[in-house]
């Protein structure tokens, strides 16, 4: 058995697939592997260094030297994992697909260029001895393109904090004040960027008497955000922050309105703490509700918003947020996370 597990992601940056990826790396590493963390290139916000394993940057001189399983996230270091396969064929080569390629570079790229980085990437990934995928829907989508025969599917999960009262002040004063009038407060964290929708959800949320908006986050519209923040009583724009657990309990309900996800860590950690989260129709999020930790409503018809609030309200707050909390340790929890993925990398 190989005791080694090297993982490889884009870039040292608190996001999705690498919050992930670390998560999976810590709890690998205290069942008492040898875990080593190579990084592409730097970010603007580097994650926080583990205790049990050093997070370093990938050398050319690691493309010949890395022995046992290499676990890669990403495009880029799915490109690095196929050369690695080249140089040492006896690696055991895992990645984890966490996105519908095609679809969600769209948003940020010419089709053109996502259309050769798709046949560089799948050409890549053919070398591989297994691929994961965050979801059934996600397994669906890859289908046609016949990439590998021996893939799985294992959902994310989170590694989330003891559950703590905020000790941002002066949010809390604007949530309770919200809450005061009657208003349900929603909490949107995540990246401000045009996939994620969060634009039009407030235009909506701002003429609504019923709801506020809690926005946590950073990305490319947040000069928007900020100014339409300002501009409504109904919405608070807080910035990036590091621990959303403290904000989680100042929330009724999570909300995320975006137009293409994976399985978004936002929505397992609302789980976590018992709360549900309010989801876009796309399909994805459809799997999530049928978990139970979500509810979809129309995110292209933002009326819709209303009923899906109003359905979640029939079910006792303390009831909804323990079922919520179960389903969380039964499907969702690094414990469960980790049986499957010792199974999956071969560890076992």
């Amino acid at each position: 058995m190989c005791k080694t597990y090297n993982v490889i992601v884009p870039a040292n940056e608190r996001c999705g697939p690498t919050n992930l990826a670390l998560d999976l790396a810590a709890l690998i590493s205290s069942s008492g592997y040898r875990v080593n963390f190579f990084y592409l290139s730097e970010g603007t916000r580097p994650v926080d260094s583990p205790v049990d394993f050093t997070i370093q940057k990938l050398r050319l001189t690691h493309l010949m030297s890395l022995d046992g399983i290499i676990h890669t996230h990403g495009l880029r270091a799915e490109v690095i994992g196929f050369l690695i396969k080249i140089f040492r064929p006896r690696n055991r080569l895992v990645c984890t697909v966490h996105n519908h390629f095609i679809e969600d570079l769209t948003f940020i790229h010419r089709k053109l260029i996502v259309y050769a980085a798709f046949y560089i990437w799948k050409l890549c990934v053919s070398r591989y001895d297994r691929i994961i995928y965050i979801s059934r829907d996600m397994k669906s989508y890859y289908r046609p393109f016949n990439l590998n025969k021996s893939s799985e599917v294992i959902y994310n999960f989170r590694w989330c904090t003891p559950f703590v009262k905020t000790t941002d002040y002066r949010t809390s004063v604007w949530s309770k004040a919200q809450k005061d009038k009657g208003k349900h407060v929603l909490l949107y964290c995540g990246a401000l960027i045009p996939r994620k929708n969060i634009l039009n959800l407030m235009s909506y949320v701002s003429g609504l008497d019923s709801c506020s908006l809690l926005i946590c986050g950073d990305g490319v519209q947040r000069k928007e955000v900020k100014k339409m923040a300002l501009a409504s009583d109904n919405i608070e724009y807080i910035g990036f922050k590091d621990n959303i657990s403290e904000y989680i309990s100042l929330a009724d309900f999570l909300i995320l309105p975006s137009y293409a996800e994976g399985f978004p860590l936002t929505v397992i950690e609302g789980a976590h703490y018992g709360k549900i989260t309010l989801v876009s129709d796309i399909p994805v999020h459809r799997e999530i509700g049928g978990l139970g930790i979500a509810k979809v409503f129309n995110h292209k018809q933002m009326t819709s918003l209303d009923g899906a609030i109003g359905d979640l309200l029939g079910e006792p707050k303390t009831i909804r947020e323990a079922r919520v909390s179960a389903i969380y340790s039964r499907l969702l929890s690094p414990r469960v996370a980790l049986d499957a993925y010792l199974e999956a990398l071969d560890l076992k």
